[in-house]
């Protein structure tokens, strides 16, 4: 195992209150929530990436498949649905 390290960063009380409560309900430490971020900059990972981004884009000008039900998003997509 690596040696570790200890780094302060200065951030709103709010904000570290909301992230605590997000990794409590992922169940996950919050120190493991931000290394995980930090690698996935260091590794070039965006978050959503390219692809989703132009989804979210396309999607909110009024772009991209509309569906009335789940039921119909599924049977477009061809998953079985059962109910």
């Amino acid at each position: 195992m690596s040696k570790t390290v200890s780094m302060t960063i200065k951030l709103e009380r709010e904000l570290r209150d909301e992230f605590a409560a997000v990794a409590k309900r992922q169940r996950r430490p919050a120190s493991q929530l931000i290394r995980e971020f930090m690698w996935a900059e260091i590794e070039g990972v965006k978050v959503p990436n390219a692809e989703t981004r132009a989804a979210m884009e396309e999607s909110r000008s009024g772009g991209g498949k509309r569906y009335a039900t789940v039921d119909e998003m599924l049977i477009d997509l061809g998953i079985p649905c059962e109910r």
